[in-house]
């Protein structure tokens, strides 16, 4: 497992094997965004990124490389065919480019040709498909679950409701509904799916304002995730000075007459 964690004031890699306790960072991944980290099929490499760029390191260690620059975060997936697809910001649109380095190039385009669509969390799936979130709002409540095929050029709707969709073996896709990870049967062959959503006992913590949901489904079927329920970020006003220190405005109590 792969995961983002804060040491220090800077943000880095850590990798724990599921049979060991301990996790140890990746050097050379300091500062790595927030957004999920992602796994190559093979597991050997481990794409992030890094301020403005998309890179990879391998899960042995060793320095990091950069795949290309891009900016924003919203997920990322590493497909068979050894492209990486991503959100790209700020219009959090989904673009393809080679693992091993290139110029990134559009997935798809909006539908409708409308510019205002948001596609965030992509998942590749075999023979060229691709399950992803897409909203025209400003929040993701009410985002929709699609899946497109690269073979066919076909996009369609598979649920109303729901963010970071995951295929599970043999033929599920889990994905968060508020804060509830919800299963939903779904046919891999024909990209549909075949029966009602239901809950399970799994409540998440999750960002109503980006969509992520703290959680991750191995091949296997193992499930990690960060309990808890949805959570607003807050923005406090800082500042630092010339020797670097920062200083923050500290929450007032709330006056009472």
């Amino acid at each position: 497992m792969v995961y983002v964690a804060r040491h220090d004031k800077t943000t880095q890699l850590y990798l724990r094997p599921l049979d060991q306790l301990e996790a140890k960072p990746l050097a050379g991944t300091e500062g790595a965004d927030t957004a999920s980290p992602f796994f190559s099929p093979d597991g050997e490499w481990i794409g992030f990124k890094h301020n403005f760029t998309l890179n990879k390191v391998s899960s042995q260690g060793g320095p990091p490389a950069t795949v290309s620059g891009i900016p924003g975060g919203g997920g990322a997936t590493w497909s068979e065919d050894g492209n990486i697809i991503l959100s790209r910001g700020p219009g959090a649109k989904l673009v393809e480019v080679a693992a091993a380095g290139g110029t990134p190039r559009p997935l798809m385009e909006p539908e409708h040709g409308t510019g205002h669509e948001f596609y965030r969390w992509p998942q590749a799936l075999p023979r060229g498909a691709v399950l992803f979130n897409s909203s025209t709002g400003s929040t993701w409540d009410q985002a929709r679950i699609e899946v497109f095929s690269e073979k066919t050029g076909e996009r369609r709707v598979l649920l109303e409701g729901g963010t970071c969709p995951r295929y599970v073996a043999p033929g599920y896709i889990v994905f968060q509904r508020d804060a509830q990870l919800m299963a939903a049967p779904f046919d891999l062959k024909s990209l549909k799916i075949t029966g009602e959503p239901a809950p399970t006992f799994v409540h998440l913590r999750t960002d109503p304002s980006t969509g992520a949901a703290q959680f991750t489904i191995a091949k296997n079927g193992t499930l990690a995730y960060v309990p808890g329920g949805p959570v607003t970020p807050q923005s406090r006003l800082a500042w630092v000075d010339s020797k670097g220190n920062e200083t923050r405005f500290r929450r007032l109590p709330k006056p009472t007459v």
